[in-house]
């Protein structure tokens, strides 16, 4: 029934069978592979989590460095294998699992060990991940911001220009530097250092730039924003990714922050009741389609209700079903429209596997038509609901 969940731990692998690792030798024997995970100081990497991983073959070997980074692994076929490694730090009270890199980027492509082979790895805060395709915002050591308007539009090519001015030192302890970084086609900034950044921004209109307001989350903007990353998933290996979670940012052109859009009204709610407001709370149910053609039920029942100036949240449960009548809790789910827009977004997040994926669309009569975002690997879905 979980056919979410099934899909979501394709972002991670299993574990395996654990192993120890001592000081590199000079020259790795046969059926040896060595290396050692340092800083981009140079520094040495101890307690390094490292995967040497057949390419279509089982037997993957896992280990850690020792005390002056190194490792070793050996006892393997003469078969390919590719070398991961995944450092754990903590930053700002999360804990951040981090994919290592490569010193040169051949050394992401497969390996022999029939000779013995060296494969060191280096902690990277930015640039290319070179074994993960591009695709979005995927692929890069950094971390991504994905920049969107009040109603949770991408902003692609939009004429936006941030500067993120670093508010303390960076996930590996150095100094960041200030970054000027523009939107890409899909709405993203990319390969950001992990850090925490005052953030202003300009739009560019008829030939000069204006600053607008920004906030970290919808409904609350202002002259700047705090941007800060948070980490990406549970597990601490397998993945190929960054293990950096994406972050975000809302824009709006200059004027007092949170004001209604043009000729609106700003809604009241003086009972602090929840209930069905502005046509979102209550029980809606439909299809999420993926662009392989796959569809599932689905269901969203929103029970918590905010009001804010000019924007109506909303909070609630996300439930995969295999009928009307059979529905399984599997996620959060939050919402969010500008008044009197027809316009909304969905943020839904599946706690079982630490995935998430955001849903921009609008009402047409009683129903919801939406876009999803990158839901599973990279597939968009179109999302259909009626309330109930």
């Amino acid at each position: 029934m979980k056919h979410f969940a099934n899909l979501a731990l394709l972002f991670t692998a299993l574990l395996a069978l654990l192993s120890t690792a001592g000081s590199a030798p000079a020259k790795p024997g046969p059926g040896t592979v060595v290396g050692r995970a340092v800083t981009a100081a140079g520094k040495p990497i101890a307690g390094a989590k490292i995967w040497v991983k057949p390419v279509v073959t089982t037997g993957l070997y896992e280990t850690r460095t020792d005390a002056n980074g190194y490792y070793v692994a050996s006892g393997l076929p003469p078969v390919g294998y590719r070398v991961y490694g995944w450092h754990e730090v903590e930053y700002r009270g999360e804990r951040f699992c981090l994919r290592l890199g490569h010193k040169d980027p051949a050394d992401y492509s497969p390996l022999n060990p029939a000779k013995g082979a060296t494969r060191d790895l280096v902690w990277r805060t930015q640039g290319r991940i070179e074994d993960v395709e591009l695709y979005s915002d995927m692929g890069y050591f950094g971390g991504s911001v994905a920049v969107m308007n009040e109603l949770s539009v991408p902003a692609r090519n939009a004429p936006l220009e941030f500067t993120l001015t670093p508010a303390g030192p960076l996930i590996d302890g150095s100094a960041g530097k200030t970054l000027t970084r523009k939107p890409n086609a899909e709405g993203y900034l990319l390969d950001v250092p992990v850090g925490v950044y005052k953030v202003t921004a300009t739009v560019t209109e008829n030939g000069s730039k204006k600053p607008v307001r920004l906030g970290s989350s919808q409904g609350s903007l202002g002259a700047q924003a705090t941007l800060e990353f948070k980490p990406l998933g549970q597990t601490c290996v397998g993945s190929s990714a960054s293990g950096v979670g994406r972050a975000y940012l809302y824009w709006a052109k200059g004027g007092a922050a949170g004001a209604p859009a043009s000729g609106g009204t700003v809604p009241t709610n003086p009972a602090g009741r929840t209930g069905r407001a502005d046509g979102m709370a209550g029980v809606w149910e439909g299809t999420l389609t993926l662009e392989s053609g796959q569809s599932f039920l689905v269901r969203y029942d929103f029970t918590d209700l905010e009001y804010g100036e000019g924007y109506v949240a909303l909070g609630g449960d996300f439930y995969e079903c295999a009928s009307a009548g059979d529905c399984a809790r599997i996620g959060r789910v939050t919402a969010g429209k500008r008044v009197p827009t027809a316009g909304a977004n969905f943020t839904t997040t599946l706690e079982e596997s630490g995935a998430s994926f955001d849903t921009v669309g609008h009402f047409e009569g009683g129903d919801f038509v939406g876009i999803t975002d990158a839901v599973f690997q990279g597939q968009e879905a179109v999302v259909r609901l009626r309330r109930r």
